[in-house]
């Protein structure tokens, strides 16, 4: 069924348009009149622009505008929306991310002309006969040495240091080091990966002139967000003047939930045009224009007593923002890592330092986990290494320091307060189901076939609900959510909420609500990403939408049982007080009276139509125990991932099918980037080297096992359903599963500090030989 928007309604019993090629996309959308526009983007990562020429280019067939920065004035910077202050109390470095580049480039990649013309195939053409002069200008894209008299991205910016952040008391953790009976050290490098979803992104723009109004069409994870940062601070218009829709997106991974320079450009070029205007991005053109993610270098240490308990945990990271500050990029590295920084463990005390670097690089922001893999794959390694250096089975160094069963409230270290949670039970689950017991004999038999075999633990937990992020965009501000209700009088309800998929199946928020209500789930039509169907919503991001949408739709629930409670009440002329609701159906017991709710909405058309909104007061807990088991051949370098067992907990499922689903994709992302992911630089030119799949190895079924998945959930005391976001376990959990497997096979070979991500194998060989020659 469809609506006269571009976007789909599906019954929430099932969506199998996907998987039988009907599904609608963005490149699906066509619109008459439609013209096609392309970014003309800097080959170089600093550069002074001299000049820019588009006198040939206008003239090319189809060509109807060329834009520069000089003729986008009325257009603002899209800004940063995290406030952060350093250690010292000065506020951070500002770098709203421009929609043209006007004077100098920053990074490669960074826009330069709008091109728009009457085909796609003409807009390109008329690109390549744009003539851009450039003074090509030192850069720095090197994470290590961009503070240290490197090319500054911003001569405002001393150092390239945007933020000096502390989290934590630095003399009390100094003090607990210094008695600490071990203290374990550890470097390590979080690789900068790309999300690659597999739709690229695009948007289709449209202005109204006789309402003086606009529509985006654009693959989102939050038409809200992205239409506050538009309305508000780019086109500083009313938002009501700003509808945006999302049809099906292919894949988000957190760098869909952002506004880009492009998404400005369509709706301000449709207005001088007068005409739609879409622009879809080619994959090499992602690469070079989506933001990135992870880029961390960290030292992080533990200080232990001699039976092993750890005491506390300190981390100093340098974390890379890119060229421009994207809309999230302080708060991924500080506030949302910070928090899960001791884990499931009973640690002391916390101490994390962050400091954000500009470099002329592609703007680096939130990808699945945001910040909470980062914490973990440290805690993790640094377990790993404390346990080695100590002479203790690594499971059992963690089982001491694990957290009890949490049956009532109990604060962590960062503060956070958790609600429910098992976690020594979900690493015993893990441990007994990959036969913990009896690894030695398989790593023997693995050596006397000359291989290598190691296995890695990693336990994990994950916060939830999106509460730090909203605080940090307002403080005292929660996240909010909506959800709307149309019955119709043939026995349909369309079922609005505020969040967007982006492949999974967020329907299944439905079945609640169809059984408060009595309803038929078939009956149900769900629908997400517009604007206009719902005030506010808070997308897709963070594991936080079941939770936020279920909140939604549950108090839209109590609110059509309230509205039909009174209009029975008035039609039979009795109290409301008198009506009984039990099981779908409306009883009055005395006159032995009853109406159901999809009677009384084709009784009285519309009278049951209403929205509710709600904010979130708390979040969810996941956690787990992740083990993988490799192989490693020492001749060649390469790594085989022979078993992968992830034991988790998220709380009451409302369906398992898609949470086994998320488990499976998070995990993929995370041995992606523990094996192949890598996004490189050029030191010299600052180009990317890595700028198709040709280039940027994504795993495959060959690097994938079959995921052993044990679930056994703790229901969440803090939300209705009991439920817990699970969507970025995995890419929290796989990274240090797989790299401690992997030093583990290593570790009478090769120094654990010299394991890092990606573990090519190439890499893996020049280890190996590395220290035998």
């Amino acid at each position: 069924m469809q609506d006269r928007s571009n976007r789909a309604f599906e019954s929430a019993d099932g969506e199998l348009a996907p998987l039988v090629g009907n599904a609608r996309y963005l490149a699906d959308i066509s619109i008459a009149g439609m013209h096609h526009a392309v970014m003309l983007r800097s080959p170089h990562a600093h550069a002074r622009i001299i000049s820019i020429s588009t006198t040939a280019a206008e003239r090319m067939p189809g060509v109807s505008g060329i834009f520069l920065a000089s003729h986008i004035a009325d257009l603002r910077p899209i800004p940063c929306l995290i406030k952060l202050n350093s250690a010292d109390g000065t506020p951070r470095a500002d770098a709203p991310w421009s929609i043209l580049a006007a004077d100098r480039v920053r990074y490669e990649g960074e826009g330069v002309a709008w091109i728009v013309a009457q085909t796609a195939e003409q807009a390109v053409a008329a690109a390549a006969r744009i003539d851009v002069t450039y003074e090509v200008l030192p850069c720095a894209v090197d994470l290590a040495s961009a503070t240290c008299n490197a090319p500054l991205v911003w001569d405002r910016t001393p150092g390239n240091v945007v933020f000096d952040w502390e989290f934590g008391d630095r003399a009390k953790s100094d003090a607990i080091f210094a008695r600490a009976h071990r203290t374990v050290t550890l470097e390590i490098v979080n690789n900068r990966v790309a999300p690659t979803p597999m739709e690229t992104r695009g948007a289709i723009g449209m202005y109204s002139r006789e309402d003086d109004a606009f529509t985006l069409i654009a693959g989102t994870q939050g038409v809200h967000l992205v239409r506050r940062i538009l309305a508000d601070s780019v086109l500083q218009i009313p938002r009501d003047r700003l509808r945006v829709q999302s049809p099906r997106t292919g894949g988000g991974f957190g760098t869909k939930i952002f506004t880009y320079p492009e998404y400005a450009l369509a709706l301000w070029s449709s207005r001088r045009l007068g005409v739609p205007v879409r622009w879809i991005a080619t994959r090499s053109e992602g690469f070079r224009s989506d933001t990135q993610a992870r880029d961390n270098i960290s030292t992080g240490a533990l200080a232990l007593d001699e039976q092993g308990n750890i005491l506390a945990i300190r981390v100093d990271a340098l974390a890379n923002v890119g060229a421009y500050l994207s809309q999230y990029a302080p708060f991924v590295p500080t506030e949302c890592g910070s928090p899960v920084l001791s884990g499931v463990y009973r640690i002391g005390h916390i101490f994390n330092r962050v400091r954000g670097v500009f470099t002329h690089t592609v703007p680096v922001d939130a990808y699945r986990g945001a910040g909470r893999p980062e914490a973990n794959y440290i805690l993790e390694r640094l377990i790993d290494k404390a346990a080695r250096e100590m002479g203790m089975d690594r499971a059992e160094l963690r089982r001491r320091n694990l957290i009890p069963r949490v049956d009532k409230p109990t604060t962590t270290a960062s503060g956070l307060s958790l609600d429910s949670g098992d976690f020594p039970a979900n690493m015993s689950r893990a441990l007994q189901h990959i036969d913990y017991t009896h690894f030695d004999a398989r790593r023997a038999d693995s050596s006397a076939r000359g291989l290598l075999r190691g296995l890695g633990i990693a336990n994990y937990l994950e916060a939830n609900g999106g509460l730090a992020a909203a605080r940090q965009i307002e403080p005292g501000k929660r996240p909010v959510e909506s959800a709307r209700a149309h019955f119709t009088s043939d026995g349909y309800v369309f079922l609005h909420t505020g969040t967007q998929s982006t492949g999974q199946r967020h329907s299944a928020v439905a079945k609640p609500f169809a059984e408060k209500l009595g309803l038929d789930l078939q009956s149900i039509l769900f629908a997400e990403g517009d604007t206009s169907a719902v005030a506010e919503g808070g997308g897709t991001g963070g594991s936080k939408s079941t939770l936020t949408s279920s909140l939604a739709i549950l108090a839209l629930g109590d609110k059509v049982i309230d509205i039909a409670r009174r209009k029975i009440a008035e039609l039979w002329g009795c109290s409301s007080g008198d009506i009984v609701y039990e099981d779908g159906m409306f009883r009055l017991s005395e006159r032995n009276l009853t109406m159901t709710i999809p009677e009384i909405a084709a009784q009285f058309a519309g009278i049951l139509d209403c929205e509710a909104r709600i904010e979130v007061t708390a979040g969810t807990f996941g956690s787990g125990c992740h083990i993988c088991e490799v192989e490693i051949d020492p001749e060649t370098g390469a790594v085989q991932i022979l078993r992968y067992v992830a034991a988790d907990d998220f709380g009451v499922l409302l369906d398992a099918a898609e949470v086994e689903a998320q488990v499976i994709g998070g995990v993929a992302q995370g041995i992606g980037q523990a094996l192949l992911e890598h996004v490189m630089y050029d030191a010299v030119s600052g180009r990317q080297l890595a700028g198709s799949f040709m280039e940027y190895a994504l795993p495959t079924s060959a690097h994938i096992p079959l995921l052993e998945w044990l679930h056994a959930g703790t229901v969440c005391a803090t939300n209705p359903l009991g439920i817990k976001g699970c969507a970025e376990a995995g890419a929290s959990a796989a990274p240090p599963a797989v790299m401690n497997a992997i030093a583990d096979a290593l570790s009478d070979l090769v120094p654990c500090d010299m394991v890092q991500m990606p573990a090519l194998p190439g890499r893996v060989w020049s280890w190996i030989h590395a220290v035998r020659s």
